[in-house]
Formats: C-alpha cells, structure tokens, sequence
C-alpha cells in the first residue's frame, strides 16, 4: 500500500513543481541520508555501545540518538516523500527524544515486571 501511495505523491508532486525538481528533491534527501549514515556509521554506534559498557554506564540514550540518526539517513535513502518525512521528523531532537523516552519505557516495563514465575518439572531418571 505505501509504495502504490508514494507513486501517487511523486506524480501529484511532478505535476505540482516538474518532474526535475521532484528528481532533484529525491536525490539531494538521499544524499543528506548517505551523509547521516557515513557520520553516524554503525562503526561509531559499536564505539558508543564498547565505551558504555567499559564504563560501567549502561544507558540507552547515547546509543538510541545515535541508532535513530542512522534510521533516519536510512528513511531519506529510500525514495519516497513519506519515508523522507519521517525520516526528517526523526532528526528533530525533541522527537528524538520522546521515541527513545518511549523505547525505554517499553523495554523497562516488560524487564522489570517482578511476577516471574519459573515452572520446573522433574525428570527422573530410571535406572537398569
């Protein structure tokens, strides 16, 4: 459904601004998103993850901004005016922000439930 709705908006767009300014836009937000992946590679990500936990810090956040910048380069490569709007809208901080505050939450609420309940059945067994 979501490549059937980005054709329709590169054909309202093309009819909108021309066809050559819809290319043009298509290729400079695949370019900024090579760009966000280039500095903000999965290399660096790994160096972030290895000097938090060498450090003892096992905080999400630092990890998380970075793990969102490079969704983000990785939604304005895709050509489309929807991934390239979201992809945007994940370069604002204070979105940024809320999607990791929301991703922590998620991930502290399903680990801390404290109603674990371990089953056990033994086996015997039968000797000779």
């Amino acid at each position: 459904m979501l490549p059937i709705i980005e054709i329709i908006i590169f054909i309202k767009v093309g009819d909108l601004i021309g066809i050559l300014y819809t290319i043009l836009i298509i290729m400079i937000t695949g370019i900024i998103g090579l760009y966000l992946i280039k500095n903000h590679s999965f290399l660096k990500l790994l160096k972030i993850s290895q000097e938090t936990f060498k450090n003892n810090n096992y905080t999400f956040e630092k990890i998380g901004q970075t793990l969102i910048i490079v969704i983000s380069g990785l939604l304005l490569i895709f050509p489309g005016f929807i991934s390239d709007i979201f992809g945007f809208l994940l370069l604002i901080p204070k979105i940024r922000n809320n999607v990791i505050s929301y991703m922590m939450n998620k991930t502290k609420n399903k680990y801390d439930n404290n109603d674990v309940i371990i089953d056990v059945d033994q086996y015997e067994e039968k000797e000779d």
